[in-house]
């Protein structure tokens, strides 16, 4: 190990704009329900994640105050 450094808050999904909420709704519930099956967990398990979540936009602030532009 060459650094170390504090957690950051995981990956976001995001949606396009031009998704409809519906459609993003219905797709946000069915990743947050995955875990409730067991056909889910083990799919979770072998991607070594733990589950779905809903989040706001702010809580990628933590992010975003590294102030990467690679992308830019």
């Amino acid at each position: 190990v060459l650094w170390t450094t504090k957690g950051y808050t995981p990956h976001a999904i995001a949606a396009h704009p031009d998704v409809p909420q519906f459609v993003i709704d219905r797709t946000q519930q069915a990743l947050i329900n995955f875990e409730r099956t067991v056909r889910g967990m083990a799919m979770l398990h072998n991607m070594k994640i733990e589950g779905f979540e809903a989040a706001q936009d702010s809580d990628w602030n933590d992010v975003r105050a590294l102030n990467i532009n690679l992308l830019k």
